[in-house]
């Protein structure tokens, strides 16, 4: 058995090295050295990811709607698209048929 020093020093390691881990760590001046610095590179400023929306018809990037009446607006000019998308779809099913090629006998 190792003697009442050996005790006492693995004591102290053990009660403070995480203590000492602990202080170094969350210390305010680590914080702004290494975190913030990492959150700046890895995420982009609030004012270019949640200002502008991007839309997957190549539109370009639009202002996101704040108010009541630009989420009108914007909804209204959602469905105006669904709509004229829809027209567009039935148009080209109603369209000829294609020929086969073949003689038509009934």
């Amino acid at each position: 058995m190792a003697g009442t020093r050996m005790e006492v020093f693995r004591f102290g390691v053990y009660l403070f090295f995480p203590i000492a881990i602990m202080v170094y760590f969350g210390d305010p001046g680590f914080y702004d050295r290494h975190v913030r610095q990492a959150l700046k590179d890895l995420y982009p400023p609030p004012e270019k990811c949640n200002s502008v929306l991007f839309n997957y018809d190549y539109r370009g990037p639009q202002k996101i709607p704040s108010t009541q009446s630009e989420i009108q607006a914007q909804l209204a000019e959602l469905k105006a698209a669904h709509a004229a998308r829809k027209a567009r779809e039935n148009a080209k099913a109603d369209g000829p048929v294609p020929s086969t090629g073949g003689s038509e006998t009934k």
